[in-house]
């Protein structure tokens, strides 16, 4: 007998820009018939994820990604004369989601962020959204920590920026999507400080997303997303048809899972 919560769980990395691709797989699950029941994310996931949870069709959720003043918004955050907060988000959280908590959205949600005083991965499911979402998508060194509770949080991809965990016991199956794979590159792609610097960058979100990902009873990670860097906004629909089709391709197997899970 199911003793568990959930049937499905659905999780999402990390990604800037690549974010599109969970947009993308969330078009190609919903024409599929298949619906997470409960979702965790950080980041680029948590940002999606929040969207989604609160009801919001892949369409609009890709009109929000693609739109110009996203990409200004992480442009205009550069470092220059100080961190700027990342209002902007915040403030289209507010805009597109009607209420500020996580008990009104219609798919239970966690979102992991950073705690930069205590240095450990804190996930939020419930109390107030906005500044949580505002939090998980405040990239260090380019965006002001979020106060939340007396408290400094950053993006969550920090420490962990594949956060199944927090629901992986509550959930008969387990989809997990990565836009962040690591695959070998040549030496003319590392050379360079700024090359040698973004490879060192991602190995490392490789490492403390590896526990997660060993988590997923379903792992989809598009390889070629590594060729798409994560403030490329204005390569979206790309991203976004390369999660499409890696989620078509997954979609007999989470078909066949689920039947299994039906029978037993």
């Amino acid at each position: 007998m199911n003793q568990r919560k959930y049937r499905l769980g659905l999780g999402m990395s990390g990604g800037g820009s690549r974010g599109a691709a969970h947009v993308g797989a969330l078009q190609a699950f919903e024409e599929a018939g298949i619906r997470p029941d409960v979702i965790a994310g950080t980041s680029a996931g948590g940002i999606v994820g929040a969207l989604y949870a609160a009801g919001k069709s892949p369409k609009s959720i890709m009109d929000f990604i693609g739109q110009s003043s996203l990409l200004k918004a992480y442009r205009l955050s550069l470092p220059t004369n100080g961190l700027t907060p990342f209002t902007f988000l915040r403030n289209k959280m507010a805009e597109l989601i009607e209420e500020d908590s996580f008990e009104a959205l219609k798919i239970p949600l966690h979102i992991g962020t950073t705690n930069l005083e205590k240095g450990e991965m804190v996930v939020f499911n419930s109390g107030q959204l906005y500044s949580v979402v505002q939090a998980c998508g405040s990239i260090p060194m380019l965006f002001k920590p979020v106060e939340i509770n007396g408290e400094w949080y950053v993006d969550g991809g920090a420490m962990n920026n594949f956060p199944v965990q927090c629901i992986r016991d509550q959930c008969d199956l387990l989809v997990g999507i990565n836009v962040m794979p690591t695959v070998p590159i040549s030496k003319r792609k590392v050379g360079g400080m700024v090359g040698v610097a973004l490879r060192c960058v991602y190995l490392g979100i490789e490492v403390n997303s590896g526990p997660g990902r060993a988590l997923c009873d379903i792992l989809i990670e598009p390889q070629e997303l590594y060729d798409y860097d994560v403030f490329r906004f204005r390569k979206v629909d790309e991203m976004y048809q390369i999660g499409y089709e890696a989620a078509q391709k997954a979609i007999p197997a989470i078909k066949e899972k689920l039947e299994n899970l039906d029978l037993v």
